[in-house]
């Protein structure tokens, strides 16, 4: 993609996550979709005027169906659904129709398996796979009530992950467990440097592994970097003995320290303090914890690595 249309699209993501702040004259009737859709009709227009291009022909009613209805809902359409659709003589069907998947539970059912399946990588982890509903759970009620991208990345980054006494007793006994994003720190063994890896890569774009022992060979980020970077995730961790139950057969409850912002670099004996990727530090408050903290700076609307991140997924 060209260093314009990647500042096109860029745009329109962050146009998306602050759609809802978008306001017409006051009095003036309001449709928040229709104003965002003309705003980037506008960025589209300009890109093709800056490339001298011409866009592709329009896609056909059967092309547009099957391309949109793979993507809100995972499946193709309904040969009747077509015919249906193919029939329809409404100048405004293309419309209703993502409309109508976007309020289906198809589409809820299609994004909470993309999610899960990102948040939730092969593995066989009894403890994550015990967890996993309770993800699927999440997932689904936010994708139910329409929560915008930012909010779920925000409530992610901040689960409390300390299990109850009654989700330890469900988990032991089999039984089901109540909704919750927990699941994500256990996939990836309440590592603070696990979780920087897994949060920089999904939310922000960036991987920064090759920096967790040397400094990247063919980035900027230093190993130093990702030990600050994780230090948002050092309270994160397992329960030490004599802290769990008998209730847990077994499950590995997690502790959290929520307002440490400190960590040791394996093998230098180092402490760093957490510093964001853009290089600056927090300004601590005293009602904030940690996670909380960096879950404000990435998804903030001036933050690029968020929105770009979200575009390249798209």
């Amino acid at each position: 993609m060209s260093n314009l249309w990647s500042r096109i699209v860029l745009g329109l993501l962050c146009l998306a996550l602050v759609c809802c702040s978008l306001r017409a004259e006051p009095g003036a009737p309001i449709d928040d979709s229709a104003v965002l859709a003309g705003v980037i009709d506008h960025y589209i227009g300009a890109g093709y005027a800056a490339k001298k291009a011409a866009p592709a022909p329009l896609a056909d009613d059967a092309e547009f169906m099957r391309r949109v209805t793979l993507d809100l809902a995972g499946r193709i359409p309904r040969n009747s659904d077509v015919r249906k659709f193919l029939a329809d003589k409404s100048p405004d069907k293309r419309r209703q129709l993502v409309g109508d998947l976007l309020e289906s539970p198809h589409y809820v059912n299609h994004m909470t398996r993309v999610w899960r399946a990102l948040l939730l990588p092969q593995g066989n982890n009894p403890q994550v796979q015990a967890l996993a509903p309770a993800m699927e759970a999440w997932l689904r009620k936010r994708f139910n009530n329409n929560a915008a991208y930012d909010r779920m990345v925000r409530e992610l980054l901040t689960t409390n992950v300390v299990q109850t006494q009654a989700m330890r007793q469900a988990l032991a006994n089999g039984g089901p467990v109540d909704a919750s994003g927990v699941a994500f720190f256990q996939a990836n063994d309440l590592k603070p440097e696990n979780l920087a890896a897994a949060t920089s890569r999904l939310f922000l774009g960036v991987k920064l592994e090759c920096a967790q022992c040397h400094d990247h060979p063919f980035a900027k980020w230093s190993r130093k970097q990702f030990w600050e970077y994780a230090a948002f995730f050092s309270g994160v961790g397992p329960q030490m003995a004599g802290q769990t139950s008998g209730d847990d057969q077994g499950f590995i409850p997690a502790a959290d320290a929520a307002h440490r912002h400190d960590i040791k670099m394996p093998g230098s004996g180092a402490v760093v303090q957490a510093r964001f990727l853009d290089g600056k530090q927090p300004a601590w408050k005293e009602d904030a914890t940690t996670r909380a903290e960096l879950a404000a700076w990435m998804t903030a609307p001036d933050n690029p690595f968020f929105a770009r991140a979200a575009v390249n997924r798209v």
